[in-house]
C-alpha cells in the first residue's frame, strides 16, 4: 500500500509527491536548513475522515493555540524540473489557519492544476528578509557570477515578479565572495552565496533558490534547476542566413557572426564558418568524432575561437588546425594526468575538445566558432568613414593587428586618392599547417597598390559597407 503522507527522511516518489517535495527532501538529507514539512500525495483523498485525522496528527507540530502557521505549497511532477520551472503556475497559500481552513486550502492547492498535484505543508518562518538566489548567471551560465534579490518580510510579490527587490551581484573569486555591500544583510549574503554554490556543486547543475531569513538562520524554502539556459543538445550549426533563427541569441550580435550574415546578405565572398554549441555538464567534453564540415576550395585550415565566453581571464582563446576536419583518436588517456587532447594542430575536433575542457570551470554553456582561413598574398580591411573610404593592406594574413604595419589609403567618394601612407614590409605572418608562421623576406618589399587596384577593391564592397562597421577582405 502506498503511503500518502510522508515526512523528511522518507523516500519521495516524484510522480506521486512532485518535484518540489523531492528537492526539499534532498536538501534536508544533505544538511541544508529547510523548514519542517509534511508531504501529501496527489492521490490523497482530503474528504476521507481517517486521512484528515492523519494530516492533523502530522501537522500538530505547526499548531499553536489552535492555529496552523504554515505555507501550503504545490508540488507537481511537471514543475521545478531541469526542463522547466513553471514558477507561479500553481497555487501557494501562506498564513495562519484553523483546521478547516488548513484542509480547505490543501484542497485548493491540490486542484490548482489541470490534474491533481502533490501538496506540501511547510512550517512558516517569521521572515525578516526573503528572496531568490541564483548560483550562477541565469543569462550567460557564468559560474563565477551569482545573483541575489531580496525584500523585507515575506517575498510572495517578489517571487511572482510583482515587485523588484534589492539586487546583489555575487562575484566568486579565489579570495571568496565579493559584492557591493549594503550594510543591511552583508553577513547573510556571504552565507547564502556559499549555500547556493554548495547545492550547485553537489548536483552539478546551477540552481534557482527561494530563501527566508529570521535574523538567526537562513532557510531554503524551495530550490529548482535553472531552466532556459541550456541547449537541447551539443551540436554544430553552419553560420548562414538560413540558420539565423537557430543561432543562439547570446551570440547573434558577435562580430564574427554578424559580419558573415551581412556578407551573405549582400553577396560578399567570405570564409565559411560553423559554431559548436556545448552544455558543460560532464567531466569529459562531448565532442563528436564525426564533424560534418565540407571545406571550400580556398580552405587552408581552420581557426577555432571561443566566442562564449568571449575570453578567459581577459584573453581570447583561439586554436589553429590544418584542414583535417576530424581525428577519431583525438582523445588520449594519460595515467598521470587523466584525459587530454592530442596536438591541436591535427584536427578541428581536437581543438574543440581543448577549448571546451578549458572553459568547464568558468561556464555552464560555451560556444566556439570554427572559421576557414584562406591562403592570402595580401589581406586587409576597408571602412567607410564619413565621405571617404579607408583601405589598409599588408602582405600575408592580417592577424597581427598592430604587429605588422600596413599601407593605408584614403579615397573620396569619386575614388580620388586624398591621402596615402605606404610602408616597406620585411616580414609577414601566415597560417600554415595549423600554426602561425613568420616569414622573413630577403629584402624589404614596398606594399603599394595603384589607383585602379584600389578602385577594384572599393567597387567590391562599396554598396555593402555600413558606417562604422569593419569588413575584412582578402585580396589574392
Amino acid at each position: 500500500m502506498i503511503k500518502l503522507i510522508k515526512n523528511f527522511s522518507e523516500k519521495i516518489d516524484k510522480l506521486e509527491f512532485g518535484n518540489k517535495a523531492d528537492w526539499l527532501n534532498w536538501l534536508n538529507k544533505n544538511g541544508f536548513k529547510v523548514p519542517p514539512c509534511v508531504f501529501l500525495s496527489k492521490n490523497i483523498n482530503l474528504d476521507d475522515e481517517l486521512v484528515v485525522k492523519n494530516i492533523l496528527k502530522n501537522t500538530q507540530k505547526f499548531s499553536r493555540k489552535g492555529k496552523f502557521s504554515v505555507a501550503i505549497r504545490s508540488s507537481s511532477s511537471t514543475e521545478d524540473s531541469e526542463e522547466e520551472s513553471k514558477a507561479g503556475h500553481f497555487l501557494s497559500i501562506l498564513g495562519e489557519f484553523d483546521e478547516n481552513e488548513l484542509l480547505n486550502n490543501c484542497k485548493k492547492v491540490q486542484n490548482s492544476g489541470k490534474q491533481k498535484i502533490g501538496v506540501i505543508i511547510q512550517k512558516k518562518i517569521e521572515a525578516n528578509f526573503s528572496g531568490v538566489a541564483f548560483s550562477s548567471s541565469p543569462l550567460t551560465g557564468n559560474k563565477l557570477i551569482g545573483q541575489i534579490s531580496y525584500v523585507r518580510g515575506y517575498g510572495q510579490k517578489l517571487m511572482a515578479g510583482d515587485v523588484r527587490g534589492t539586487e546583489i551581484k555575487l562575484n566568486y573569486t579565489k579570495n571568496g565572495i565579493e559584492f557591493n555591500k549594503t550594510g543591511e544583510l552583508d553577513a547573510e549574503i556571504i552565507e547564502l552565496g556559499k549555500i547556493i554554490k554548495s547545492i550547485e556543486k553537489k548536483i552539478n547543475f546551477p540552481v534557482d533558490v527561494e530563501w527566508v531569513s529570521d535574523n538567526r538562520e537562513i532557510y531554503i524554502i524551495q530550490t529548482r534547476p535553472i531552466t532556459g539556459l541550456f541547449f537541447k543538445t551539443n551540436k554544430l550549426i553552419e553560420v548562414s542566413l538560413q540558420n539565423r533563427s537557430i543561432i543562439p541569441k547570446i551570440i547573434i550580435s558577435n562580430d564574427k557572426i554578424k559580419i558573415r550574415l551581412i556578407a551573405q546578405e549582400f553577396g560578399v565572398n567570405i570564409s565559411k564558418a560553423h559554431i559548436f554549441i556545448s552544455n558543460n555538464l560532464s567531466r569529459i567534453p562531448k565532442i563528436p568524432n564525426k564533424i560534418d564540415i565540407s571545406p571550400s576550395k580556398y580552405c587552408m585550415g581552420y581557426s577555432t575561437v571561443l566566442i562564449h565566453p568571449s575570453s578567459i581571464n581577459g584573453k581570447v582563446q583561439r586554436l589553429f588546425a590544418n584542414n583535417q576536419i576530424e581525428d577519431k583518436n583525438f582523445i588520449s588517456f594519460c595515467y598521470r594526468y587523466g584525459i587530454r587532447a592530442l596536438d591541436n594542430k591535427k584536427s578541428v575536433n581536437a581543438s574543440l575538445f581543448k577549448l571546451m575542457k578549458l572553459v568547464q570551470n568558468y561556464t555552464w554553456i560555451s560556444i566556439a566558432i570554427i572559421q576557414e582561413f584562406w591562403d592570402a598574398d595580401f589581406s586587409g580591411i576597408i571602412k567607410k568613414i564619413n565621405n571617404c573610404y579607408l583601405i589598409e593592406i599588408a602582405k600575408g594574413h592580417f592577424l597581427a593587428k598592430g604587429i605588422i604595419n600596413t599601407s593605408s589609403y584614403f579615397l573620396d567618394l569619386d575614388f580620388n586618392i586624398i591621402n596615402k601612407k605606404e610602408i616597406y614590409q620585411e616580414k609577414a605572418l601566415n597560417i600554415s599547417s595549423g600554426k602561425l608562421e613568420k616569414m622573413i623576406f630577403n629584402k624589404k618589399e614596398l606594399i603599394s597598390f595603384s589607383k585602379e587596384q584600389l578602385i577594384k577593391i572599393v567597387n567590391e564592397f562599396k554598396n555593402k559597407l555600413v558606417p562604422k562597421f569593419v569588413y575584412t577582405g582578402i585580396t589574392p
